[in-house]
């Protein structure tokens, strides 16, 4: 006997059966009594039962299982259709190996065309809770959730359709933190980090346009944003001074230079160049050039150099930012070793600072 399937349906309801249906004969699945299992049969009257059935439904843990032996090759599909019409059900595919040594794992196995679907296919796998890594694999860590394409490419698409082309249905997200938080790739292609609001509210999921420390920048907050980086044509000089030092009192956190009230144009980029010349007491110095906001008391930039020798050093810092929407900028350079030698500036050390404005191009 063959049979070609090509719908199934299951409900738990008393007495139900599961009928499969080829336009040529049925068979089904019944429910025998409490404590018997049902099993395939076929409506001439063969019946398959108990263990060696290619086919059974275990009642007691309702469980649609086959045979070890069981294939099937058609030209029709399967489909499985379970449901439940209480909120206190969940409906699911599950798919189990019993099997917890090394090397036995389960999958959902997707192929394509037969004649080269031997090679051509991709799985939903999860490797046994004692399986060890394979070929260096991530997918083959224990009870890790695998998604795998064995020759070609994993195509993730959101609103594939166009049905619904709206800011919140064309994102694709990676999600972390226990699922709260989210990497997501907006409509924009823009990648967005540190997603926190699955409600959608005001036009974004948090961490989108108008978010708080957390798109893929460069201005020195906690996240990032992909911007397309302009491009400048003009350098304007706000500031130019090289003179002595003046002496300080040796200390691991010293102030370098500082400047109140800066004339600046607002929103454009910045860059300061810093040299200067100092003592050190020991060698193997981890040095932290920090630009301070004295405005605000905030860090714009923190720039971090090692040095190996002792006595003195000459260094040179950069450091880039954009302008807040402000006329004037107070700021201050500073240096500190992390409570490591101290630093000491004498009359004859010097210092050089150059601060310019960049204007992008049309």
């Amino acid at each position: 006997m063959s049979a070609f399937i090509n719908s199934i349906s299951i409900q738990d309801v008393p007495n139900s059966q599961v009928n499969f249906s080829n336009g040529i004969q049925a068979v089904k699945i019944e429910n025998l009594d409490a404590d018997t299992n049902s099993v395939l049969y076929s409506t001439d009257g063969v019946n398959i039962k108990g263990d060696s059935a290619i086919l059974k439904f275990e009642q007691d843990i309702k469980k649609l299982s086959v045979s070890n032996d069981f294939s099937y090759v058609s030209n029709y599909p399967i489909g499985v259709q379970a449901g439940w019409d209480e909120a206190t059900f969940h409906t699911g595919v599950f798919s189990q190996n019993k099997n917890s040594d090394d090397g036995a794992s389960t999958h959902i196995l997707i192929t394509n065309d037969l004649g080269t679907d031997s090679s051509n296919y991709a799985g939903l796998d999860m490797c046994s809770s004692n399986s060890t890594i394979q070929y260096g694999q991530f997918g083959t860590m224990p009870n890790a959730l695998g998604i795998s394409s064995q020759t070609s490419s994993i195509v993730i698409t959101s609103n594939a359709g166009g049905q619904e082309p709206t800011i919140q249905n064309e994102n694709i997200m990676l999600c972390y933190a226990n699922g709260t938080k989210a990497l997501v790739v907006n409509k924009y292609g823009q990648l967005v980090v540190g997603c926190d609001n699955p409600n959608f509210s005001g036009d974004s999921y948090g961490g989108d346009d108008g978010g708080t420390d957390k798109v893929l920048t460069s201005n020195s907050t906690a996240g990032l944003k992909w911007v397309q980086a302009p491009l400048y044509n003009v350098v304007m000089n706000v500031f130019r001074e090289t003179n002595q030092a003046t002496a300080n009192t040796p200390s691991n956190d010293t102030i370098l230079f500082s400047k109140n009230n800066q004339a600046i144009t607002p929103l454009l980029r910045c860059e300061i160049n810093y040299i200067s010349n100092f003592q050190l007491g020991n060698n193997n110095q981890t040095l932290n050039f920090v630009l301070k906001n004295t405005d605000t008391n905030t860090t714009i930039q923190t720039i971090t150099q090692f040095v190996q020798a002792t006595g003195h050093r000459q260094v040179c810092v950069n450091f880039e930012f954009t302008a807040g929407n402000v006329s004037t900028l107070s700021y201050s350079i500073s240096l500190n070793t992390n409570g490591g030698t101290n630093i000491t500036i004498g009359t004859d050390d010097f210092y050089s600072i150059t601060f310019n404005q960049l204007t992008p191009s049309s």
